[in-house]
């Protein structure tokens, strides 16, 4: 409804100008002088998404154009005018391209809603199939495979189990802040389903943020139901019923660096996204005679080290697709 109306007013803006209104001219040029100043803003995006760069500096160069033509002197309006190209036909073209620009951006707006978040998770840009640079998300650190080779010490046991129970205490108490005191600090932790990691479309949050999780309406979308491929597009309460609180996992099978379940796909990529990592699973094996044990659940969690202290990056839900 906004962009609609947005986009009358600007058809009404465009009559005027056409039609010689001098007020209309002045407005315009202001208000094509903010839009032309975002548009060059935008540019510096060509470095994380070109497309997005691109049709940023499109923009820019139509509002600049069409104030340079507003603003154009008498003595080069004669000389359109002498060479039979009057002004009208050359604002009208400059009005289509602005309409056009701004249809366009309206699109690309509306289409970008699921970045569009009240808390801004980090959602990055392409997903990873083998080991490669993860786009705006922190790179794995390779320093900790000293630490990572020694993930079956007993002390190094003992500290994660103790670490994962109070993970999965503080998602059984439903308690945010507490659970928010064991993600890591500088990579937040990622939510995933269906037993395995996409860095395109799992969101990513920080500590500060899941702290707030319980108090925030706003639906994001978190990934794609298996089977229909539908968007799971929850608020975080909804999300974390759905797949995090769905059963008392602190009474579940516990497993330390081993898989209990499996995804239904031929690849999880777990090892690739967390190679320096270990992880814990709590897993429940199906129960209800009808479905013949097709409703297990599972949920993991993944812990990387950071300073000498290990910290929660990553809650993956996994269950049967019926």
């Amino acid at each position: 409804m906004v962009q609609f109306v947005r986009f009358i007013l600007t058809c009404l803006l465009c009559y005027f100008v056409y039609s010689g209104q001098s007020w209309a001219k002045r407005v315009c040029v202001v208000l094509m002088g903010i839009a032309s100043v975002l548009g060059l803003m935008g540019t510096l995006a060509i470095f994380i998404n070109p497309l997005v760069g691109f049709l940023s500096f499109f923009y820019f160069a139509v509002y600049l154009a069409v104030i340079l033509i507003l603003l154009m002197p008498q003595s080069v309006r004669d000389y359109f005018n002498s060479q039979k190209l009057s002004m009208r036909k050359i604002i009208s073209i400059m009005i289509t391209l602005l309409l056009i620009s701004g249809c366009n951006n309206t699109k690309v707006e509306n289409g970008s809603t699921s970045n569009s978040k009240s808390i801004t998770p980090t959602l990055p840009n392409e997903e990873i199939y083998s080991p490669t640079i993860v786009i705006n998300t922190p790179t794995q650190e390779n320093s900790n495979n000293t630490n990572i080779n020694n993930a079956n010490n007993d002390a190094t046991k003992k500290l994660i189990k103790d670490l994962s129970e109070k993970v999965a205490h503080s998602i059984n108490n439903k308690d945010m802040i507490k659970l928010s005191d064991y993600i890591h600090p500088d990579k937040g932790v990622r939510f995933s389903q269906n037993g395995r990691v996409l860095i395109k479309t799992n969101l990513v949050f920080k500590a500060e943020q899941v702290n707030e999780f319980l108090k925030d309406s706003k639906k994001y979308i978190w990934g794609a139901y298996s089977g229909p491929g539908d968007d799971i597009e929850l608020n975080p309460k909804e999300y974390l019923e759905e797949f995090v609180f769905n059963k008392d996992y602190e009474t579940a099978k516990f497993g330390y660096n081993e898989k209990l379940s499996r995804s239904g796909y031929n690849e999880d990529y777990q090892e690739t996204v967390y190679p320096n990592s270990i992880m814990t699973e709590y897993y429940f094996k199906g129960k209800d005679p009808k479905l013949e044990g097709l409703d297990w659940t599972s949920l993991r969690f993944i812990f990387e080290l950071y300073k000498d202290n290990w910290y929660l990056v990553g809650i993956i839900s996994n269950q049967q697709t019926i």
